[in-house]
């Protein structure tokens, strides 16, 4: 009887550092879940604040592109018109000295 007496009690000593441990671990889970997801929103943050910048400077870009292609069709309806007006022009000088 003693025997099992003195092996209940250090199945219970066991068994108290076994549950201490698993507080202790369970604390040291929670510390690092909450840290990681500091980390995680911080790096989230960071990210859509670069991709903002990204998206504001492409359309900026887009914004410049689109003005110099206009500038460039309105340069060649400029010509086109130039070169109709000399044409027109050609046309009757041909006529009237004919």
């Amino acid at each position: 009887m003693q025997g099992f007496k003195s092996r209940l009690g250090v199945l219970n000593t066991e068994k108290s550092k076994l549950n201490s441990d698993l507080a202790e671990h369970q604390n040291l889970i929670k510390a690092l879940t909450t840290e990681r997801d500091a980390l995680k929103n911080a790096t989230l943050n960071e990210s859509a604040k670069e991709l903002a910048q990204q998206v504001e400077t492409i359309r900026r870009e887009k914004a410049a592109l689109e003005k110099a292609l206009a500038d460039e069709k309105a340069a060649k309806v400029s010509t086109m018109s130039e070169q109709s007006m000399e044409q027109a022009a050609t046309i009757v000088c041909e006529r009237l000295f004919m």
